[in-house]
Formats: C-alpha cells, structure tokens, sequence
C-alpha cells in the first residue's frame, strides 16, 4: 500500500482569485504566490493518485496566520 502522507487541496475557487488568499497570508503567499504553482483541488488529488498508483492520501490543512 502506498501512503501520500502531506497533500493539500483546495476549493476551486482559490485558484481563481488567487491573488485574494495571497495577500491575505504571508506563508501562504510564499507557497502559491507564483501562478505557476500547483492548487490542486480534491479531484485533481484523486486523478494523481490514479496515474501514480497512490492508494491512500493524508491532507493536511494550512496554518493560516488570522
């Protein structure tokens, strides 16, 4: 068995107004502030977890600062 042990998703919404959840979170911020990194949301999770053979994923939430 194959174990994921730290994922994180997200709503889609947070892909489209990125920006809004950037500037409200430094730590946040420096994660996904470039447009180029990944916000999977859950089924994107389960479709990588197919492709590479993950049985199990743990997802772990973001300490946000407020």
């Amino acid at each position: 068995m194959v174990i994921d042990f730290h994922t994180h998703i997200f709503p889609p919404e947070f892909s489209v107004d990125r920006i809004r959840y950037v500037d409200a979170d430094a730590t946040f911020g420096a994660l996904y502030g470039d447009p180029k990194a990944r916000m999977a949301t859950a089924e994107d999770l389960i479709a990588v977890m197919d492709e590479d053979g993950v049985d199990l994923s743990v997802v772990m939430g973001i300490g946000w600062a407020d």
